[in-house]
């Protein structure tokens, strides 16, 4: 046996050990052994794979209020994998999940409200859940906040608000910078523009990069300085999609 079977082999061993000893904290009851072990179904580690009894299991730990596999299981319906395509039901556990605390599935119910997936549409009950996820630390939930408060679907628009949101995302996570500074931008606050762009680009974004780039050509915020403005172009990596936004400024509404 050459080394690369030999430890193919050694791999398949490990990978039953562990199905087994999953199934026999499953098969007393413990959530979380039977959500590993669907796992081991659904990828064909250690065991046959087989989506039936992945489902079996991840049912079981479901019941049991294990929100991971809530959410697991409301995918497994809302893409027809083991189970008839239901998006009823995959809103339903996701319902459950979010009731458990889940902030991912906060979010994702929230999604299914706005855009009717399995609810009725329903905008007030999206925002409902998207503020729920974002009181809670999703830093993508408090953007969908910010989008909703600034065009006011769902609440009444409220710049203020919308601001807030946004700069909380951004400090939970620095992605949101660059949108911060757009949005920024958007309110003729430049200064607060170049700030935010600065601080983004300086943590790798190209788009903030390049909007810096902007700033400096077109002297908002900064004083006008082609070759400063030449040099944040050549440091963005992709400054395509962004070329020639000027003040045509776009709000990400997804």
């Amino acid at each position: 046996m050459n080394p690369t079977d030999k430890k193919q082999s050694s791999k398949s061993v490990n990978e039953a050990e562990a199905a087994n000893r999953y199934r026999q904290a499953a098969e007393q009851g413990d959530a979380e052994a039977q959500y590993q072990l669907h796992w081991c179904y659904l990828n064909g580690k250690g065991v046959p794979q087989n989506d039936v009894e992945a489902i079996i299991w991840l049912r079981k730990a479901a019941e049991q209020g294990y929100a991971p596999a809530m959410e697991d299981l409301s995918g497994c319906y809302r893409i027809g994998r083991g189970v008839p395509k239901d998006g009823v039901e995959a809103a339903n556990w996701l319902r459950k999940a979010a009731e458990q605390g889940s902030v991912e599935a906060m979010e994702q119910l929230g999604y299914c409200y706005r855009f009717g997936r399995g609810v009725p549409e329903d905008e007030a009950e999206s925002i409902n859940w998207h503020r729920k996820a974002a009181e809670l630390g999703s830093a993508r939930a408090m953007e969908v906040l910010s989008d909703r408060y600034f065009l006011g679907i769902g609440v009444l628009a409220d710049e203020s608000e919308a601001m807030n949101w946004l700069r909380k995302a951004a400090e939970c996570d620095g992605h949101n910078l660059a949108q911060l500074g757009m949005r920024y931008l958007y309110l003729r606050n430049d200064e607060e523009a170049v700030q935010c762009f600065r601080k983004a680009a300086e943590q790798g974004s190209d788009r903030a990069q390049y909007m810096l780039g902007e700033c400096y050509r077109y002297g908002w915020g900064v004083p006008q300085d082609a070759e400063e403005a030449a040099e944040c172009y050549r440091k963005a990596k992709r400054m395509e999609p962004f070329r020639d936004q000027g003040r045509k400024v776009t709000i990400d509404c997804s």
